[in-house]
Order: structure tokens, then sequence, then C-alpha cells
């Protein structure tokens, strides 16, 4: 910007020069007009082509901080491009691991699975056929079979109980409090069962109260159990769970 200044202070000299020349020579109105236009377009000129020389630095120096900063932000992107696809590439190999793992595991599950499936078939038969209002037979007759799914119920579930609180590591959390609600209200009916029912013997028994509490334990086959099967299949990967067709 310094040789600008120096060519306005140099017009600005001529243009006073001459004004000053123009009237000791002249002395009249026309040669001061003349000077006064010659001085105002010459410095105009220089001004417009000082703002556009101005403008054409700063658009060059606009598209140079553009340059600049396309080279930054292309840099940043293929750098966080990179990190992306090795983090990536590091979950991808943690979820091979898992998989290599658990397919070392996968048998041990299944046995885990087949047991515990067993278990708890078992004890509903037994507790279903305990509690079941529909029994053929006399009185005596009745009463032996009771005495002997009673007998399956006070073994089956503390063996349950046993293998039980060893084995439940292998099964999701959720599956974990459904299988204990499954047992705890099959051996709460169970007791039901002998405390209102059973001691009073055929004679004395309440039809209403037996029926509820038979119907309550057949239920279950329909709710819990089926839930806790599902859940089963799924670990074992039969097929995937679909909570539309649990009911």
């Amino acid at each position: 910007m310094g040789n600008e200044t120096q060519i306005i202070e140099a017009v600005n000299f001529f243009g006073n020069s001459l004004w000053a020349g123009v009237g000791t020579i002249g002395g009249t109105v026309g040669g001061f007009i003349v000077a006064w236009l010659f001085k105002n377009w010459i410095g105009t000129r220089l001004k417009n082509a000082i703002k556009t020389e101005y403008q054409k630095e700063m658009e060059a120096y606009k598209a140079e901080l553009k340059r600049d900063n396309d080279v930054h932000m292309a840099k940043l992107n293929a750098q966080h491009e990179k990190a992306m696809q090795s983090l990536k590439h590091h979950f991808e190999i943690a979820k091979l691991e898992r998989e290599i793992r658990l397919s070392g595991n996968y048998k041990e599950i299944v046995e885990v699975v087949k047991e515990l499936h067993s278990y708890l078939l078992d004890i509903y038969d037994a507790v279903s056929s305990y509690t079941s209002i529909w029994r053929a037979g006399n009185e005596e007759e009745r009463e032996s079979e009771r005495e002997k799914q009673r007998g399956k119920i006070k073994q089956l579930i503390p063996e349950f109980w046993s293998i039980y609180k060893k084995k439940h590591i292998f099964i999701t959390h959720e599956l974990d409090e459904k299988i204990i609600t499954y047992i705890t209200t099959v051996q709460g009916n169970a007791l039901q069962f002998m405390e209102l029912i059973e001691r009073d013997g055929d004679e004395g028994l309440n039809r209403s109260e037996w029926y509820a509490i038979d119907k309550k334990v057949r239920s279950l086959w329909d709710t819990v159990l089926m839930e806790i099967q599902a859940e089963f299949r799924e670990i074992l990967g039969i097929e995937p769970r679909d909570s539309e067709h649990v009911q």
C-alpha cells in the first residue's frame, strides 16, 4: 500500500501545482475548473484502481485460506476414517474371540439347558398330577397316587435347587428370574394343596378350592413354562425368540 500512497501524494501535488499555475497564468474561472476536474478525475481513477487491486488480493487470500482449510479437513477425515476402520477391526476381532470362547462352552451350555429343562418338566408333571382333580379310581387308589407324586415332588425340588445354584450362571439374568418364579410358584401350589385339600381326605375335600389350585398349576404350562422353553431355544440357537407368540 506504500506505492499507492506515494502516487496519491504525487497526484495531489501535481494537481495543486497545476491549480496554482492555472490560477497565476490564466487567472480565469475556466482554468480553475479544468484544474479541479483534472485533479478529481485522476484521484478517482487511482482510488478505483487501488480498490480493484485490493479486492483481487482479498479474493486470492480467501481462496488460499479455503485451500488450506480443505487440505486440513481432508487430513482430519482421513484420520477419522482410519480410526473408525481400526476400531471396527478391533470389535470384529473381539467378537470372533468371544464366538470362539462360546463355541468351546457350547456343548456344556447344551447339557445345562437339557438338564434344567428336564427337571422343570418332571416337577410340573409331578405337581400337576398331585393336584389334579381329574383322577379315576377309588379313594384308596387316588390317595396312593397322590402319595407317589408327593414323594416325587419332595425329591425333585431339592435336587433341582442343588444343581441350579451351580449352573444358573450359564443363562441370562432374565431367564434366571423366570425359572426361580416358576419353581417357587409350583412349590407353593403343591404346599397349598397339601394344607387346604389333601389333609382332610376325599370326603372332606373343598371342591372349589381344589379346582382353583388345579387350574393355577395347569395355567403355568401356557405362561411361564412356555416362555422359559422359548428362551432355551434361543440360547441353543434353534430359533429366535418371538415375543408376539409368547402369551
